[in-house]
């Protein structure tokens, strides 16, 4: 008989701080992992937070854009409220002129024509007293 020789085998030292080792390392690496997703999702917020602040200040630059377009529709309605109070002033002139000219050219007496142009004038007066007192009480209304 022959003696063969056996080759030894290979054999893992039963080491147990070795496989403490391995799993530790595993667990670091899973810690590892876990902290580059949370890396990349606190990237991610990032992003998103500078979006929304780019959409912040748009809206900002918006709303003081707005209020300049309110403010000049404001002035350009205050404009337009003063034409209208001139156009009835106006109106206001020429019925006063136009009743005259009736009073003229009908050949009344001059007491009728100075009893018209009285009238006249009254109903003039009667309304500057009322406009004034409507521009009094609008201006306790806005203070």
């Amino acid at each position: 008989m022959s003696k063969t020789k056996k080759e030894p085998k290979e054999t893992k030292p039963s080491d147990p701080f070795g496989e403490l080792q391995t799993h530790e390392i595993k667990q670091w690496r899973e810690v590892n992992n876990n902290t580059k997703d949370i890396a990349l999702k606190c990237d991610f917020v990032a992003d998103q937070v500078q979006v929304l602040h780019q959409q912040t200040n748009k809206t900002r630059h918006n709303w003081i854009e707005f209020h300049s377009e309110l403010a000049s529709i404001k002035k350009f309605s205050k404009r337009i409220e003063t034409c209208n109070l001139l156009l009835k002033n106006v109106l206001k002139k020429s019925n006063y002129l136009e009743q005259m000219y009736q009073a003229l050219s009908l050949d009344q007496t001059e007491e009728e024509i100075r009893t018209t142009q009285k009238k006249a004038s009254l109903k003039i007066l009667i309304r500057k007293e009322k406009n004034q007192k409507k521009k009094k009480k609008k201006k306790k209304i806005q203070k």
